[in-house]
C-alpha cells in the first residue's frame, strides 16, 4: 500500500481513509505500507505522528516513511511552473520526485507483492514502472475523489488571478493524469457510486470501479459504542472547554448549539463557514439563545473577520477531539457547496446521533433518506430548518435516531467485507 501523505494521525478525510484501509488490509494480508509525506503533514518527529506510527507498525509487516517535503514558497511556485510546462499535476509532482519514485521501486522490488494499492489518483503514474518491475502484481488505484472535479469547483470559489491560475494548472494536469493512468490499473476503487460513474465517464475505464465507502472514524466508533453501552443520553448538555482563537472564551454556558466541523483553511470548508455565519444571523432573530461553534484547525482571516462582532459565533479553532463538540450540539450544520468524495464529517455526526442539516453536495454519495435521516436543503433554506430543529426536540430526536441506525452501513466492520471482496476480486482477475 503506497499512501499519498501520512496515513496518520487520522484526523482528516484522506488520512482517516488510508488509516482505516491499512488496518483492514493488515487484518487479513501481510501488509507493507509505504508513506509519501506531503507538505500539509505534521513533522515526522511530532509526538502525535510517532504515536500513530508505532500503533500502525504493530499491525503491519512493514512501515516505511519517505522524506517530508518541507516545501518553501519558491519551490512551490517552481513546482506549479513545472506542472504548467509538462501539463502535469502539481499534487503528483510534490511526492513523485525522482528520489521518492526510485525509493518506492526499490522497496517494491524487495517486498515483491501480489497486490499494490495506490492511494489517491495522484500516485497512478507509478503504474508504468510498477508494471515493468512487478509483471505479476495486480495494481489498484483507490480514488478518494474525482480530483479534477474538485479543482473545477474550486475555480468557482474565488476569482483572483493567482487563485484561478493555480487551480487551472492543477485542473489541466490532474485531468490529464486521470485520463492517462486510471485505465491502466487492474481495478479502480471509489468512495461512492456517484464518483464511480464520474470516473468511468472521465477516464473511459474498461470496467466499473469497485465502491469501497468511507467509514466512520475509529475514535467516533469507539465513543458511539461506549455511549450506547452505557445508555447515556445524547441529546443535551453543555459545550466543552475550547481553544482560544478570537481572544475570548469560545463557548457559552447553555444555549442551543449549532456546530460545523472541518479544517477551516480548506476552501470548501471556509466557504461553508462564512455562509453559515450569515445564516446564523437570521437564526438568532428567532432563537436568541442560539450559539454557533466553528470547530477545526487553521481558521482563515476571513472567517475570523466575519465572525467578529457577531454575538454567539465562536471560532473555536483546533481542538484535541471534535467529538465533545459534536455530542453537545443540538444540530450539526454542513452547508458545503463544493468538494469531492463523501463527507466524513456527516458520518461522524450521524454516528454520534446528531440531527444534521446538510446541502445536497454535503451528502452526495451517502445512502441517506432525505427528511428521515438528515435534512437536505439548499443554503438559503438553512435558517428555516435550523430554527425549526432548535425549537422542535421531537423532530431532532427522530432525525438523530434514524441517522444513528442508517450510519451502521459505514462502520468499519461492515466496510471490512467490502474490502475483502474487492481484494479477492482483483486477485482473481
Amino acid at each position: 500500500m503506497v499512501t499519498y501523505g501520512l496515513p496518520f494521525p487520522p484526523t482528516h478525510g484522506g488520512a482517516i481513509r488510508q488509516w482505516q484501509l491499512a488496518r483492514i488490509l493488515a487484518s487479513f494480508t501481510q501488509l507493507h505500507v509505504i508513506a509519501l509525506p506531503v507538505n500539509s503533514d505534521p513533522p515526522l518527529n511530532s509526538t502525535e505522528v510517532q504515536k500513530y506510527a508505532a500503533e500502525l507498525g504493530k499491525l503491519v509487516s512493514g512501515l516505511y516513511v519517505g522524506r517530508h517535503p518541507g516545501e518553501s514558497t519558491w519551490y512551490s511556485l517552481r513546482r506549479y511552473a513545472q506542472a504548467l510546462v509538462r501539463l502535469d499535476s502539481p499534487a503528483a509532482l510534490q511526492v513523485l520526485t525522482r528520489t521518492h519514485v526510485q525509493w518506492v521501486m526499490d522497496l517494491a522490488s524487495w517486498i515483491n507483492p501480489d497486490l499494490v494499492v495506490l492511494e489517491f489518483s495522484y500516485l497512478a503514474p507509478l503504474i508504468g514502472r510498477l508494471r515493468r518491475l512487478l509483471p505479476r502484481a495486480r495494481i489498484v488505484v483507490d480514488c478518494h475523489n474525482v480530483e479534477s472535479g474538485v479543482y473545477q469547483e474550486l475555480l468557482r470559489f474565488r476569482r483572483t488571478p493567482g487563485w484561478v491560475a493555480r487551480n487551472l494548472v492543477a485542473l489541466i494536469g490532474t485531468r490529464r493524469l486521470e485520463k492517462r493512468w486510471l485505465r491502466e490499473a487492474d481495478r479502480v476503487w471509489s468512495v461512492s457510486s456517484d464518483d464511480a460513474a464520474r470516473l468511468v465517464k472521465l477516464a473511459a475505464l474498461p470496467r466499473q470501479p469497485t465502491v469501497v465507502p468511507n467509514m466512520v472514524p475509529p475514535s467516533v466508533y469507539e465513543r458511539r459504542q461506549t455511549r450506547f453501552k452505557n445508555g447515556a443520553s445524547t441529546m443535551s448538555g453543555q459545550a466543552p472547554s475550547a481553544a482560544r482563537v478570537t481572544g475570548r472564551e469560545s463557548h457559552d454556558a447553555g444555549g442551543k448549539a449549532i456546530c460545523f466541523v472541518g479544517r477551516m483553511d480548506y476552501p470548501p470548508n471556509e466557504d461553508a463557514a462564512v455562509r453559515l455565519i450569515e445564516v446564523y444571523r437570521e437564526v438568532r432573530r428567532f432563537v436568541p439563545d442560539a450559539v454557533l461553534h466553528l470547530v477545526g484547525r487553521d481558521p482563515t482571516r476571513i472567517i475570523v473577520a466575519r465572525s467578529r462582532g457577531v454575538q454567539g459565533v465562536h471560532v473555536v479553532g483546533e481542538v484535541e477531539s471534535t467529538i465533545p463538540w459534536l455530542e453537545q450540539a443540538q444540530v450539526v450544520a454542513v452547508p458545503l457547496r463544493f468538494g469531492g468524495g463523501t463527507r466524513i464529517k456527516v458520518l461522524e455526526a450521524m454516528a454520534l446521533q446528531r440531527a444534521v442539516v446538510a446541502t445536497p453536495k454535503a451528502v452526495e454519495g451517502l445512502d441517506v433518506v432525505p427528511g428521515e435521516d438528515v435534512i437536505i436543503a439548499p443554503v438559503h433554506h438553512f435558517a428555516d430548518w435550523l430554527v425549526r430543529l432548535l425549537r422542535d426536540e421531537a423532530l431532532r430526536c427522530r432525525l438523530a435516531t434514524n441517522a444513528a441506525a442508517r450510519v451502521t452501513r459505514y462502520m468499519e466492520e461492515r466496510v471490512r467485507t467490502d474490502v475483502e471482496q474487492a481484494v479477492e476480486e482483483v486477485l482473481r482477475g
